[in-house]
């Protein structure tokens, strides 16, 4: 943002997140958490959301392991006690 629409936020009644807000214009910054780089035409996603989307693949895979287990040992058990209706 511009220093003159700054001024405009700080006078009126809206409370902006100083954080977040820039009042020097930038080519390079964060947007909904990516990293835009506008003057390369970069666009990535930041280091700290990288591992965290690695962490979360993992914890995904971990669980659609267990999951095609408890189904492998559901469907034995189903076949086994057909075998033995069959045979009983």
């Amino acid at each position: 943002m511009s220093t003159v629409v700054c001024k405009g936020i700080a006078l009126s009644d809206i409370i902006a997140n100083e954080e977040k807000s820039k009042c020097v214009p930038s080519q390079v910054g964060e947007l909904l958490g990516f990293i835009l780089d506008l003057q390369h035409g970069i666009f990535q996603v930041p280091a700290r959301r990288e591992e965290a989307l690695k962490q979360l693949r993992q914890t995904l895979y971990s669980f659609c392991w267990v999951l095609h287990l408890v189904q492998w040992i559901a469907f034995e058990h189903e076949a086994s006690t057909k075998v033995i209706n069959m045979l009983g």
